[in-house]
């Protein structure tokens, strides 16, 4: 879509006000502001990253603000709009992808403010719901579209979403996305700030059945300055739990999937996506699970990888965020983990083997550990940690190390 066809969020507003009839617009403007609802939120987070090579170890202390408010639904219509500011709280001793530190390792959280989200939303149909503007978007796991909510700039879409439930047990979602504001920050640089084109995003959820539920997608993102990124990934996906004895649930997910070239993408490649989980929890919090997570490659040819340009990366593969980018033999990646409630403590422990999917390759191995105190709604603590030890492939994946030390405050 060229900008010379866009309409600002401001102009659609005032139009979709002009068509109200029987309002007074100043009375509908004040109404809907007294009836609106604001947000501020803080985190504060301390990461270090040390990893073996010619880099120094990184340290960032960086705060987030965010504001945001929602006014009244007048006629249907409600007007959203959420602003961010990342801080550095003390030296720059750490590369942002902004600020020039590249002797340090990374830490993908430039300063700067940033309006997040800012959308027009209708919920005058029954059962649906249209936004059109800056948005977040989450789809199931968040494997293939998300927000990458951990990084302190997150990422969200120029977008047309429409959301349906006018079937039983269903949710269907549609999205154009005209642009994808990244993770690193409003300012130009590399990599991109944005990705722009004409991407299209559908997903069918069903619920109905009493075991889980049944996830049918299809995203074909086409970008005109990240060709090698576009794709179109099609599959399913089926996850749920149910009680196994009194106080013992299982837990599970299957999803595959298929993904190929399109648009002006130069590499001609399929690649295949699996993922298989199960898990045990109890009603103390005690939870067990293994998994493993394929994605595959087309024959170890360059760029024929299965790649996921959208996902919240950080969720998956290793908090050391290795591999957010595919190598091109692609990953099987096997995973154990476990959770223990202690003192009021939620403490989680993962560990994965990661392999190539083709070649025979080892692609290191990495231990996770968060410790997590919440208290309330309101305030949260949180201690996590990322060992990742690499063997093959040495030159791309070395041996790194992450800390993080965070306090959240959310009214």
């Amino acid at each position: 879509m060229k900008k010379t066809h866009r309409l600002s969020l401001l102009t659609t507003t005032l139009v979709f006000a002009g068509l109200m009839p029987g309002l007074s617009a100043a009375d509908s403007v004040a109404d809907a502001v007294k009836g609106g609802k604001a947000g501020l939120e803080f985190r504060l987070r301390h990461e270090n990253v040390d990893q073996d090579g010619p880099l120094d170890t990184a340290k960032a202390t960086t705060l987030r603000t965010r504001l945001n408010y929602k006014t009244g639904t007048l006629g249907g219509f409600a007007l959203f709009a959420e602003f961010d500011n990342i801080s550095v709280l003390g030296g720059d001793d750490f590369n942002d992808t902004r600020n020039g530190e590249t002797h340090f390792a990374t830490v993908a959280d430039p300063d700067g403010t940033d309006l997040n989200q800012a959308y027009l939303e209708f919920s005058g149909f029954d059962k649906t719901l249209l936004r059109y503007g800056r948005q977040r978007i989450k789809l199931d796991n968040e494997r293939f579209i998300g927000p990458v909510g951990w990084r302190q700039n997150e990422q969200t879409f120029d977008s047309f979403s429409v959301e349906n439930k006018s079937l039983p047990d269903t949710t269907l979602t549609y999205a154009y996305i005209d642009k994808v504001q990244r993770i690193f920050g409003p300012d130009s640089g590399s990599p991109t700030e944005e990705f722009e084109g004409s991407s299209h995003v559908v997903n069918g959820k069903y619920e109905g059945f009493g075991f889980g539920a049944l996830s049918v997608y299809d995203y074909r993102l086409d970008f005109d300055n990240a060709a090698g990124s576009s794709s179109n990934t099609f599959g399913a996906r089926l996850d749920g739990k149910t009680a196994i004895a009194k106080g013992l649930n299982l837990s599970y997910a299957v999803d595959v999937a298929r993904q190929h070239d399109v648009g002006d993408n130069s590499v001609d490649y399929d690649a295949d996506y699996r993922l298989l989980e199960v898990g045990l929890k109890t009603a103390e919090g005690y939870s067990v699970g293994i998994g493993q997570e394929i994605l595959g490659s087309d024959g170890g040819k360059s760029g024929g990888a299965f790649q996921t340009p959208l996902a919240t990366g950080h969720k998956f593969q290793g908090w050391a965020d290795k591999f957010i980018t595919t190598p091109k033999e692609g990953i099987d990646d096997r995973y154990v983990s476990g959770g223990v409630p202690v003192l009021g403590l939620n403490t989680s422990l993962i560990y994965h083997d990661y392999r190539s999917d083709v070649g025979g390759l080892d692609l290191g191995s990495e231990w996770n550990l968060s410790v997590v105190k919440k208290f309330g709604k309101t305030y949260e603590l949180m201690f996590k940690y990322a060992d990742y030890e690499a063997e093959d492939l040495t030159e791309a994946f070395t041996d790194t190390r992450k800390i993080w030390l965070m306090a959240s405050a959310a009214y």
